[in-house]
């Protein structure tokens, strides 16, 4: 009798983990901005859309576009990695001194 072999998730062979992803919606000077990331690198950063869900829809489908994954909404400021904070950083200074 043959079995078909079992098949597993596995992260691809370039490290990308779609179950470490996530993104937030962060206030600058310009309005509210959104910033998605995974693991490895930020995936896609939003500059503010006429409200606060176009921001979040626009900055959803842009992260869907370029990378898989389940893209929860970060609750806290430690819920974002080091290159998520970095960049949340740079842009709200960018934002503070136009």
């Amino acid at each position: 009798m043959h079995t078909a072999p079992v098949s597993t998730p596995s992260v691809p062979s370039d490290g990308w983990n779609p179950a470490q992803t996530g993104h937030a919606l962060f206030r600058t000077r310009l309005g509210v901005c959104g910033i998605a990331w995974g693991a490895q690198a930020v995936v896609a950063l939003r500059l503010p859309e006429p409200s606060l869900e176009a921001t979040q829809m626009r900055l959803l489908e842009h992260a869907r576009q370029r990378r898989e994954g389940l893209w929860p909404q970060a609750q806290a400021p430690g819920d974002l990695n080091a290159q998520a904070l970095q960049a949340v950083a740079g842009a709200q200074w960018f934002a503070a001194a136009r």
